[in-house]
Protein backbone atom coordinates (compact mmCIF):
# COMPACT_ATOMS: atom_id res chain seq x y z
CA UNK A 1 0.00 0.00 0.00
CA UNK A 2 0.83 3.41 -1.05
CA UNK A 3 1.47 6.01 1.92
CA UNK A 4 -1.67 8.20 0.36
CA UNK A 5 -3.58 4.77 0.91
CA UNK A 6 -2.72 4.46 4.56
CA UNK A 7 -3.71 7.83 5.33
CA UNK A 8 -6.96 8.05 3.24
CA UNK A 9 -7.80 4.45 5.38
CA UNK A 10 -6.62 5.97 8.62
CA UNK A 11 -8.89 8.96 7.61
CA UNK A 12 -11.80 7.16 6.86
CA UNK A 13 -11.65 5.15 9.93
CA UNK A 14 -11.17 8.48 11.97
CA UNK A 15 -14.17 9.83 10.59
CA UNK A 16 -16.76 6.98 10.54
CA UNK A 17 -15.74 6.76 14.59
CA UNK A 18 -16.16 10.74 15.13
CA UNK A 19 -19.57 10.72 13.67
CA UNK A 20 -21.95 11.00 16.20
CA UNK A 21 -25.05 8.58 16.26
CA UNK A 22 -26.55 8.37 19.75
CA UNK A 23 -24.37 10.62 21.91
CA UNK A 24 -26.48 13.86 21.90
CA UNK A 25 -29.99 11.85 21.38
CA UNK A 26 -33.03 13.62 23.10
CA UNK A 27 -36.12 11.75 23.99
CA UNK A 28 -39.38 12.53 22.30
CA UNK A 29 -41.31 12.51 25.76
CA UNK A 30 -38.34 15.34 26.86
CA UNK A 31 -38.97 17.61 23.30
CA UNK A 32 -41.50 20.61 23.06
CA UNK A 33 -42.32 21.34 19.25
CA UNK A 34 -43.43 24.78 18.35
CA UNK A 35 -45.91 24.90 15.93
CA UNK A 36 -47.28 27.71 15.19
CA UNK A 37 -45.91 30.91 16.11
CA UNK A 38 -47.83 34.43 15.36
CA UNK A 39 -46.11 37.98 16.11
CA UNK A 40 -48.80 41.02 16.47
CA UNK A 41 -48.07 44.45 16.58
CA UNK A 42 -49.90 46.67 19.06
CA UNK A 43 -48.80 50.16 19.39
CA UNK A 44 -49.68 52.35 22.12
CA UNK A 45 -48.30 50.05 24.82
CA UNK A 46 -44.89 50.07 26.46
CA UNK A 47 -44.16 46.05 25.16
CA UNK A 48 -45.40 46.83 21.14
CA UNK A 49 -45.04 43.05 20.03
CA UNK A 50 -47.50 40.15 22.01
CA UNK A 51 -45.67 36.54 20.97
CA UNK A 52 -48.34 33.86 20.73
CA UNK A 53 -47.20 30.25 20.29
CA UNK A 54 -48.82 26.94 20.17
CA UNK A 55 -46.67 24.64 21.64
CA UNK A 56 -47.62 20.41 21.14
CA UNK A 57 -44.87 18.37 23.88
CA UNK A 58 -45.67 14.96 23.03
CA UNK A 59 -45.45 13.40 26.42
CA UNK A 60 -49.09 14.88 27.02
CA UNK A 61 -50.08 12.99 24.22
CA UNK A 62 -52.05 10.36 24.39
CA UNK A 63 -51.55 7.28 21.57
CA UNK A 64 -53.62 5.08 19.84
Amino acid sequence: MTARRICTAIFLVFVLVSIPGCWDQQEIETLAIVRALAIDYLPGRPAPYLVTMVVLRPADLVGG
